[in-house]
């Protein structure tokens, strides 16, 4: 679903595979002003869970060692406090995108696509 949203906003995009993904399940690419490279790991916790900050710091090394734009990470839960925390010491590397976050980005999809 994430790798439709960015197809919709004009990035390029490669879903990566389901398996051994290297900690991210999206590569969004855009080349408007200026090139990025987005890489975007997703997670679906059990209902009530929360995404903690390991997920955070395995995303940020992925995204040094691939030297990418920004590392965000979307779920369809809420993160830790500490989670928080991590992506606020790095907010112009790493974004988090929450429940609410999803539902915004479906919304702006929906616009783009004119329904």
């Amino acid at each position: 679903m994430v790798a439709e949203l960015f197809d919709g906003f004009g990035f390029e995009v490669e879903l990566t595979k389901q398996t051994r993904d290297g900690g991210r399940d999206v590569i969004a690419v855009t080349h408007e002003i200026v090139s990025a490279k987005y890489l975007i790991e997703c997670k679906r916790p059990d209902p009530g869970g929360h995404v903690g900050v390991s997920a955070v710091r395995e995303l940020y090394g992925v995204k040094v060692h691939e030297g990418a734009t920004k590392g965000i990470l979307a779920t369809t839960a809420y993160f830790s406090k500490d989670a928080l925390l991590l992506f606020d010491d790095h907010k112009w590397e790493l974004e988090p995108t929450d429940y609410d976050g999803l539902l915004k980005w479906i919304s702006e999809y929906l616009t783009v696509k004119g329904h």
